[in-house]
């Protein structure tokens, strides 16, 4: 059995984009080459990408590309990449991503596969081109949003059956990166960089102008909606907290977007996905703060940890907006139109 595969989904990526990452791979040093592998996720695109263009780039470690039935989403093929893996531990990127060092696979050998967490976080680093600034390396801190730099155990995976959830275009992470301290206490964390993620004009994130930046906030809603029915009955308090969050983050996101520009198109179903979330867990957050007064501070702590944005905002209070998102009375899950996840990224 092999200790890790990497796991990563592609779709009309040509080979100059992902060669930096094949080669950030190649590059490992001070590891047992047969321990690792890496598993290419065809998701039914334009690419033409084959198993021996791969092996040009990556020639010291096994890799395999295998395909999706139908076009699925990054996250539906990042889910064939699970459960096509033998190894006992996943990590999941980007095509256009790099390792951030050479010794990554070698830390993972000596010290991460060691110490056989359920969940490891390691650090790593966000590169942004700004065409008037240059390139920008931004360190991140510990987060339990993104999947990059994370490793998990794929047994621990299966025994909860933490999955991709199939309905997800986007925010398909969280039903993993998310969930998963709700099913174990054995996360750690190493002060060690492993990946550097990029974005590109091609990606998901950025296409079209960003507009993923309203599109996708239905969706994000949706998922959280999702990860907090099962999150409830593992951890109350902690599950009405992020949902309260949640809620927080909605009303911050809604009233900085333009909707009077192409974002036009989704404030409807942004505003019902809004109040159907409202509707379902803002009464649970009112009867659980009842039944045990202490957790008001916990949720008092939540808005002090966003109050500088609450507080920027002069147009309507949070509350107010509760209540007019509330109001629209949606109860049942409203229909909702996801990002395009068929992104074709081109090498430089």
């Amino acid at each position: 059995m092999k200790k890790l595969s990497i796991i990563l989904p592609f779709y009309g990526e040509d080979l100059e984009t992902i060669e930096p990452m094949l080669s950030s791979i190649n590059n490992q040093q001070a590891c047992t080459p047969s321990d690792f592998e890496l598993i290419l996720v065809n998701d039914c695109g334009p690419s033409t990408i084959t198993e021996e263009d791969v092996k040009k780039y990556l020639w010291k470690f096994d890799s395999k590309i295998i395909k999706m039935k139908e076009n699925g989403g990054p996250g539906n093929a990042r889910q064939l990449g699970i459960d096509t893996s033998k190894a006992e531990y996943v990590m999941m990127g980007d095509c256009d991503d790099v390792l951030q060092n050479n010794m990554v696979f070698y830390f993972f050998e000596t010290q991460l596969y060691k110490d056989q967490p359920d969940v490891a976080h390691t650090n790593w680093m966000s590169h942004h081109y700004v065409p008037t600034i240059g390139n920008i390396i931004q360190p991140m801190n510990v987060e339990f949003t993104w999947f990059f730099g994370k490793f998990y155990k794929r047994s621990f995976l299966e025994q909860n059956k933490l999955r991709m959830h199939p309905n997800l275009r986007v925010h398909e992470e969280l039903q993993i990166v998310r969930l998963a301290p709700y099913y174990t206490d054995n996360i750690k964390h190493y002060d060690f960089p492993t990946y550097i993620w990029s974005t590109s004009e091609g990606s998901i994130t950025r296409k079209n102008n960003g507009e993923y930046a309203y599109t996708g906030n239905a969706t994000y809603l949706y998922s959280n909606d999702l990860l907090l029915d099962r999150a409830v009955e593992k951890r109350e308090p902690d599950a009405l907290q992020s949902a309260y969050a949640v809620i927080l983050l909605a009303y911050t996101s809604d009233v900085n977007i333009d909707w009077t520009g192409p974002a036009k198109d989704y404030k409807k179903q942004t505003d019902e996905m809004a109040s159907y979330f409202i509707n379902k867990w803002l009464p649970r957050i009112e009867q659980f703060t009842e039944k045990h007064p202490e957790f008001k501070q916990r949720l008092l702590q939540e808005y002090k940890n966003m109050q500088s944005q609450l507080e920027a905002i002069p147009d309507i209070t949070f509350n107010q907006w509760v209540k007019d998102i509330k109001a629209l009375g949606i109860t049942e899950l409203p229909e909702f139109i996801q990002p395009d996840t068929t992104t074709v990224k081109k090498g430089k």
